[in-house]
């Protein structure tokens, strides 16, 4: 016999909580226990997910989960936030800290002043004035990147309305608000309406499926299964890859995209160039040529050779074919030629055009 599945909204899913406590407030405990307790937990690790969210570094990390998931996490610059859960430990620990994990909603450790059933959320305001507070006033002057959220989930909506009422009260006008982000997985159409609407309250979609060359190579280490946890994964990974806009540009619209920076000068600080072209393993961009091939002119100045592994030899070498126009930043930097290297032997040869 097939097992009907039902399908409910968010705002059902807090009626449902609101409902079982009305009826049997003892049942709606125990039920918390079963569910979101400390043995629910203990079979319960970190993910590559929680480990990247550390990584990222954010200034704060706000959480609607009560697991202790993200404080358990190896990653050491854990021990930079403090883990705040209510009012009273923000007024405990608040003064000693800068850095915080906010779980917004309550913490396991205490079941009974987490925030679930649809009184909890109406009532929010109430009885989590500092910490309602704190938000509205990281939502003022800081960049939010919501992550593993529906545009329609009620703790979104909740946010995305203190955000339109913070920008009418300080004049969103002004461009005094930033602009936030959310990583939208799965793969249905981004429709236009949702895009402006969500635009008009200063939130932009960054699309998950845009990705989708990158995915499978951001997941080589991850065990990630689920499609939405899997786009999820490569998406935040891409913020910190250095090589990610190659995966999803290709390398020479991504060297471009990068180089283009420098379109308003004639002369580029060579160092500049290396650190924005960012490419691994630059063994060598300071070398003074004594080529019998260089104009005198040309070795007074220090002209530099680019030593480069073979992988980013063949990269470069294919986008200088592709976008002529990237040649030009080289010679703008006093490059004269890159040379493939791989620790003892030089390979291939390619000069930069000068004229």
């Amino acid at each position: 016999m097939n097992e009907k599945i039902e399908h409910f909204c968010s705002d059902e899913f807090l009626k449902i909580p609101q409902y079982v406590y009305n009826n049997n407030p003892r049942k709606y405990i125990r039920l918390l226990e079963k569910h979101f307790g400390a043995s629910s937990l203990s079979d319960k690790e970190p993910n590559h997910i929680h480990n990247l969210i550390l990584e990222l570094s954010p200034k704060h990390i706000i959480t609607t989960n009560y697991d202790p998931l993200i404080e358990n996490c190896e990653e050491s610059n854990r021990d930079y936030y403090t883990v705040i859960s209510s009012d009273k430990e923000l007024l405990e620990k608040g003064k000693s800290s800068n850095r915080f994990i906010l779980k917004m909603h309550g913490d396991y450790k205490e079941l009974n002043k987490i925030v679930l059933k649809e009184d909890d959320y109406l009532r929010y305001e109430q009885t989590h004035i500092l910490i309602s507070t704190l938000i509205k006033s990281l939502l003022v002057n800081h960049i939010f990147l919501f992550v593993g959220y529906s545009i329609n989930d009620y703790n979104f909506k909740q946010i995305i309305e203190w955000i339109e009422y913070l920008s009418e009260q300080v004049g969103a006008e002004k461009n005094i608000m930033p602009t936030h982000f959310v990583i939208r997985t799965g793969s249905g159409r981004i429709r236009k309406y949702e895009k402006e609407y969500l635009k008009k309250k200063r939130i932009e979609i960054i699309n998950a499926k845009d990705l989708t060359n990158y995915i499978e190579l951001a997941n080589t280490k991850s065990d990630f299964i689920e499609t939405h946890a899997r786009q999820l994964y490569a998406t935040m990974k891409s913020f910190i890859d250095p090589m990610a806009d190659i995966s999803i540009l290709g390398s020479a619209g991504a060297l471009y995209d990068r180089l283009r920076v420098f379109d308003e000068l004639t002369y580029i600080p060579y160092t500049s160039l290396i650190k924005v072209l960012d490419l691994e393993e630059i063994y060598n961009e300071n070398v003074l040529l004594k080529n019998v091939d260089a104009p005198k002119e040309d070795l007074l100045f220090g002209y530099h050779e680019l030593l480069l592994k073979a992988a980013n030899f063949s990269l470069l070498k294919n986008a200088l074919e592709e976008i002529p126009r990237i040649n030009d930043y080289f010679v703008y930097a006093d490059f004269y030629e890159m040379r493939e290297f791989n620790g003892n032997d030089f390979g291939s040869v390619l000069k930069f055009r000068t004229g």
